[in-house]
């Protein structure tokens, strides 16, 4: 992931860590592969302005207060969505 970032002109800094509980990196775009509950409880948590949201199905809408939902895709039955701060 990395090689390929460098590759093509881009700083990357990936972390693992749980977004309900542990400190969240300043960045201004995160990135979470989560189930549809926690993506609504960790955007609370984050000072950004993006998120990139996938991991649940397609019948499911995330709704965190304060967010909206820029951007949808759907493809076999999951869904993936860009939240972006109101």
């Amino acid at each position: 992931m990395k090689a390929n970032a460098a590759a093509n002109g881009v700083v990357l800094d990936a972390r693992r860590a749980d977004v309900l509980v542990d400190p969240l990196p300043d960045v201004e775009v995160a990135v979470a592969n989560i189930a549809r509950g926690p993506v609504e409880r960790a955007v609370e948590r984050f000072a950004g302005r993006v998120v990139v949201a996938s991991g649940y199905l397609a019948a499911e809408r995330p709704e965190p207060a304060g967010w909206r939902v820029g951007a949808r895709r759907v493809a076999a039955g999951w869904a993936a969505d860009v939240l972006v701060r109101d």
